[in-house]
C-alpha cells in the first residue's frame, strides 16, 4: 500500500509505503528514508534495511553493497549527521549482492542471519578516563554498546540526562563540567580529553543522613511553597492530584499493604510545618492512618472527579494527602492521589506510583540512603557556607541592569490582585512533527526542548513588540544521584532571559538560545525565591517576580504499570487555576505532540489564547522547514488584524481604578495625631522602601501592593529594627500602616 499525504496549501506529497514502515522507541520509521540516505555514501551501491529482534526490542539491521572497500565506522559517522539518532542503524552489515526474487525485488528472507551475539563495529574506550566515562554512559542509556565517538545528543541525550552526567562525572572524577562543555564535548572521546585537562575539587557531594530530631529545617523550595499558601489558604492552587486508571478493580487488600509501605519507607509523607520562633519547621508524625476504601460514582469523567474531591490542607496537619479509590460504571477503577505541593512534585508522583506496583507486586524496593530532609538539612549548610556563590554571581549579572516586563494585549485589564482563576487550552500539532522536531534537533545538535523554547520567544516577540524577554522554566532540582528516588519538593524555577534579534536568521537564533538555556541549567541549584530576594526587585500589584510566563516541555509519556495483571496508567487532571498569566506546556501525547496553555481568565479571553496557540503552532511548523528564514520574516499572523480578538483590548495593561482614594498624605496624619504619626511614617517608610512605591496610603493592604509570603518576612524583621515587635502572623493581621501602628501602641 503507498501512503499519501496531504499538506494545508492542497498538495500531495508521497510518505511512503505502509508495508515499509516499522515503529522503534515509539518512533514510525520510514526504512526507505535509511536506505536512501546510506546510498549517498561514496562507493555504496545499494542498501536495504529491516527491523530485527534483538533481546525483545526491535533494532535497524541494514545491508549495503558497495564498489570498494568501506569503513563501516566511517558510514554511521555519516549517518549520525544525516540522520536523526533513533533512525541510525544497530548494524551495519556489507554483502557481496543484495539477494533478489525471482521478479527482481529485494528478497528479504534470504538475508543473511543477524547474529545477536556478533560484535558490532565499535570503537572500545582505550584509557582509563574513557572506560570511567563509558560505564557512566551505558548505566545512563540502558545501553550494552556504546561507541566512544558517538554523539550523546544523536543516541537519546537531552538538556535532563545532561545534567545528570555532570552529576555522575562529578562523582568519578571530582571534576565539575558545564552543561555547555556537555554540548560542546558530546563524545566520550572529547568529553574524556576535557576531564583529563580539568582541576579537581574537594569532594563536598555526599548528603549524609541526619539524626532524628523533633524538627528539622525546611528547604528553600518548601519555604517558597508554605509562604505562597499562607497567603490563600482555602486555594487548590498548590494541590498536586494525580492517579492510576485501573482496567478493571484492583485488589483492594493488596493495593492497602503497598501504600502503607510507602508511607513507612518515605517521612516526607508524615510529614507536616508549624511556625515557629519565626521559623518554618518541618516535622514527622506517626499519628495517622489513611485507609483505603472503594468509592462507587455514577460517572467516567477522572477530571470531575479530580475537581470534586480535592481537598483543603492545613499545613500544621499530617497528613497532607488523601487518596481515593473510585468504582466507575464503566468497570474501570481509578486510585487518585491528592497531594499538597509542599511534600511532593511531579517526579514524585512517577516515584510514587512505580512504587506501588512494585510493592503491590510484592517486588522488592531500591534501597534509600536518604530521606528528604537530609537534603533540607544538607542545602540549608550550604546556603549558610555560600556554596551557591558562583550560581549566586551568576544570577544576579542576568539581571544587573533591569528586569524586563512582559507587557501582552490582554483581553481584559490586569487586576490590582490575583485570585489565580484560570482555564486550559489544548491543541494536538500535527502528527509527524515530533519525528520531525527530533531530526532537525539532532542535526543542530540542541535538544527538542531548544527548539520549541525559541519558537515560544519568537511568538512572544511578535504579541509584545518586545525583544528583551524573560520566560520562566521549572527544573527538577534532582540533580544529585542521591535525589533520584525520593519524594518530596525539588522543583526550582529559572528565568531564562534573552534578547530577540529580528534581524538574524531563525538557526543563528536557536544557537543562541542553546547558549542562554545550557548556561542557565548549569546554574539551576541556586532557588528562586533567594534570587528574587537578592535582586531586591520592586514588588508590582497583580504580577509574578521575574517572568508572569512559563514554558514546560514533558519529554515522556505517562507511565504504564502491571498491578499483577490488571493494566494500569498514570493520569492527570487539568487545574481551574492559573499561577502565570499564561503558561506554555509541550507534551507527549503516543507518538505525537500536543500543545498546552494554562491562562488567567482575568486577563485572557478564549479567542486570544485559541489564536496565540495556533500561531505558535505556525512558527514552529514554519522553521522545522526554513532555518535560513530571518526572524522578522517567520509567518505568524493568518491575517493584517494579528492578535485583536476583541474590541476591548489592554494593549499595555493598564490598571484602572474608578472611585479609587487619593492617598492620605503623612503629613497630614503629623498634623491631625502626632503621637502615632511617628510610627506610622517610620512603618511607611519601610513599606516604601520594601515595594519601592511612594505615596502609599495608610490603610492600604501591605499584600493589595504586592507584597508576599517572603516579602512579609522581611517587613518584620526590618519592623524589629526600629524595635517595633512585632510577629510574623502579626504582618497578615494587621496588614495595612494604621493596623500594625495600633498594634505596635497597643
Amino acid at each position: 500500500m503507498i501512503l499519501v499525504s496531504g499538506t494545508r496549501t492542497g498538495t500531495i506529497s508521497l510518505a511512503g509505503r505502509k508495508d515499509n514502515q516499522v515503529k522503534i522507541s515509539g518512533y514510525r520509521i520510514e526504512l526507505g528514508e535509511i536506505d536512501s540516505v546510506i546510498m549517498k555514501y561514496p562507493s555504496v551501491e545499494k542498501s536495504i534495511t529491516v527491523a530485527v529482534d534483538v533481546r525483545n526490542k526491535k533494532r535497524l539491521v541494514s545491508y549495503f553493497t558497495a564498489s570498494k572497500d568501506v569503513n563501516v565506522q566511517d558510514i554511521l559517522e555519516f549517518l549520525n549527521e544525516k540522520l536523526a539518532f533513533y533512525m541510525v542503524p544497530y548494524k551495519l552489515i556489507k554483502l557481496d549482492s543484495i539477494p533478489l526474487t525471482s521478479n527482481g525485488k529485494v528478497d528479504k528472507k534470504a538475508l543473511p542471519e543477524f547474529s545477536v551475539d556478533e560484535k558490532k563495529d565499535i570503537n572500545e574506550p582505550i584509557n582509563v578516563t574513557q572506560k570511567r566515562l563509558h560505564g557512566i554512559w551505558l548505566k545512563l542509556f540502558g545501553l550494552s554498546k556504546i561507541d566512544i565517538y558517538d554523539n550523546f545528543f544523536h543516541i537519546g541525550g537531552d538538556s535532563l540526562l545532561a545534567i545528570k552526567l555532570v552529576s555522575r562525572i562529578y562523582e568519578e572524577f571530582n571534576v565539575r563540567l558545564s552543561i555547555e562543555q556537555i554540548f560542546n564535548n558530546p563524545s566520550i572521546k572529547s568529553l574524556s580529553e576535557i576531564i583529563d585537562t580539568s582541576s579537581t575539587l574537594d569532594n563536598n557531594f555526599v548528603i549524609p543522613k541526619s539524626e532524628t530530631q523533633d524538627a528539622y529545617p525546611v528547604s528553600s523550595a518548601q519555604r517558597r511553597i508554605y509562604l505562597a499558601n499562607n497567603l490563600d489558604k482555602d486555594s487548590y492552587l498548590y494541590n498536586i492530584c494525580g492517579g492510576i486508571l485501573f482496567s478493571t478493580m484492583p485488589n483492594v487488600i493488596k493495593l492497602q499493604n503497598a501504600l502503607d509501605t510507602i508511607i513507612s519507607r518515605h517521612d516526607i509523607l508524615r510529614s507536616y510545618f508549624e511556625f515557629e520562633n519565626s521559623q518554618i519547621k518541618h516535622k514527622v508524625s506517626n499519628n495517622f492512618n489513611i485507609r483505603i476504601d472503594p468509592i462507587d460514582v455514577c460517572t467516567n469523567d477522572i477530571k470531575e472527579l479530580f475537581y470534586i474531591y480535592q481537598s483543603k490542607f492545613s499545613l500544621d496537619k499530617a497528613p497532607l494527602f488523601n487518596v481515593f479509590l473510585f468504582r466507575l460504571p464503566n468497570g474501570k477503577a481509578l486510585f487518585m492521589l491528592d497531594i499538597h505541593h509542599i511534600i511532593f512534585d511531579g517526579a514524585s508522583l512517577d516515584i510514587f506510583m512505580n512504587e506501588l506496583s512494585l510493592a503491590y507486586n510484592e517486588k522488592s524496593l531500591p534501597e534509600l540512603a536518604i530521606s528528604y530532609k537530609d537534603f533540607a538539612i544538607w542545602e540549608s549548610k550550604q546556603l549558610e557556607n555560600d556554596n551557591f556563590a558562583s550560581s549566586k554571581k551568576f544570577w544576579i549579572e542576568q539581571f544587573k541592569d533591569k528586569v524586563p516586563v512582559l507587557n501582552l494585549p490582554y483581553s481584559f485589564s490586569r487586576p490590582i490582585k490575583k485570585n489565580y482563576a484560570g482555564k486550559t487550552f489544548t491543541l494536538p500539532l500535527p502528527e509527524g512533527l515530533l519525528s520531525k522536531l527530533n531530526k532537525f534537533a539532532n542535526s543542530k545538535i540542541v535538544t527538542p526542548y531548544m527548539v520549541m523554547l525559541a519558537c515560544y520567544y519568537i511568538l512572544l516577540y511578535n504579541y509584545a513588540n518586545e525583544e528583551d524577554l524573560v520566560i520562566g522554566t521549572p527544573v527538577s532540582g534532582r540533580i544529585y544521584k542521591e535525589l533520584e528516588n525520593i519524594l518530596g519538593m525539588f522543583v526550582n524555577s529559572i528565568p531564562l532571559r534573552c534578547k530577540v534579534n529580528p534581524n538574524i536568521k531563525f538557526k543563528d537564533f536557536l544557537e543562541n538560545v542553546k547558549q542562554i538555556s545550557a548556561n542557565a541549567f548549569a546554574h539551576q541549584d541556586y532557588p528562586f525565591d533567594m534570587l528574587v530576594n537578592d535582586l531586591k526587585l520592586p514588588r508590582t500589584a497583580g504580577r509574578n517576580p521575574l517572568f508572569d510566563t512559563m514554558f514546560v516541555f514533558q519529554n515522556h509519556n505517562l507511565s504504564n504499570f502491571d498491578f499483577d495483571k490488571v493494566n494500569a496508567k498514570i493520569v492527570s487532571s487539568d487545574t481551574s487555576l492559573s499561577k502565570f498569566d499564561i503558561s506554555l506546556e509541550i507534551s507527549l501525547e503516543g507518538e505525537n505532540l500536543s500543545l498546552k496553555l494554562e491562562y488567567s481568565t482575568e486577563l485572557f479571553d478564549e479567542i486570544f489564547i485559541s489564536n496565540f496557540a495556533k500561531a505558535y503552532e505556525r512558527i514552529f511548523t514554519f522553521v522545522l522547514d526554513n532555518e535560513e528564514t530571518l526572524i522578522m520574516n517567520i509567518p505568524v499572523f493568518e491575517s493584517s488584524s494579528k492578535i485583536f480578538s476583541t474590541s476591548n483590548v489592554y494593549k499595555f495593561n493598564e490598571i484602572i481604578l474608578e472611585d479609587s482614594p487619593k492617598p492620605i498624605l503623612f503629613e497630614k496624619q503629623v498634623e491631625t495625631n502626632p503621637s502615632a504619626s511617628n510610627v506610622e511614617m517610620q512603618i511607611a517608610g519601610v513599606f516604601e522602601n520594601l515595594l519601592n512605591i511612594k505615596n502609599i496610603n495608610i490603610d492600604d493592604n501591605f499584600f493589595d501592593l504586592g507584597g508576599d509570603s517572603l516579602s512579609a518576612i522581611t517587613l518584620q524583621i526590618e519592623l524589629l529594627k526600629l524595635n517595633f515587635n512585632l510577629t510574623y502572623s502579626d504582618i497578615f493581621e494587621c496588614p495595612t500602616i494604621r493596623e500594625l501602628a495600633k498594634k505596635v501602641s497597643a
